[in-house]
């Protein structure tokens, strides 16, 4: 058995569950820190519409992405990182198609243009990309999001690698 210390150096750091576990528990706590902040967000701009963020986030691994009437980023999930490399305060005020390239599909394109002009849900998966330029697919789903007033104020998109 080769011997990981000698007498004054460690030649390796034994793996400890409780490595594994705050890895975990700070992606939990991470997510759980951006639900309280959407929250906040969606009561600050008195949106009509409950998002349940928690399952989003905790449950189906999804990046939130929230863009204000002009398709400007105003927030974004701390784990967008993970999807794409960017940090999310890279991100705000960057225009919603950021993500996209070249070979984004037109059809594709002008179905997400077309429901987010006529302020209709949608969900479609389409090729994005990374900081690094690499491509991936991702699906997304939009929602359009009201006031107490009926006023558009802002879009929510729902974003996961597939």
């Amino acid at each position: 058995m080769l011997n990981r210390y000698n007498a004054r150096t460690v030649l390796g750091t034994p793996l400890n569950s409780w490595d594994v576990f705050m890895e975990g528990y700070f992606r939990l706590s991470s997510k759980l820190k951006d639900v309280t902040a959407l929250k906040k967000f969606a009561c600050e701009h008195k949106w009509q519409h409950d998002f349940d963020f928690e399952t989003e986030l905790c449950k189906h691994n999804r990046c939130v992405i929230i863009a204000d009437t002009g398709l400007n980023i105003v927030f974004v999930s701390r784990n967008i990182t993970a999807i794409n490399g960017y940090l999310p305060d890279e991100l705000i005020g960057k225009p919603l198609n950021l993500f996209q390239g070249i070979k984004i599909d037109p059809n594709i394109k002008s179905l997400t243009q077309d429901a987010i002009s006529m302020v209709e849900p949608f969900k479609a998966i389409i090729v994005n990309y990374r900081k690094n330029r690499t491509k991936y697919n991702c699906e997304i789903n939009g929602f359009a999001v009201f006031n107490k007033q009926k006023e558009l104020v802002n879009l929510v998109v729902f974003k996961k690698i597939i």
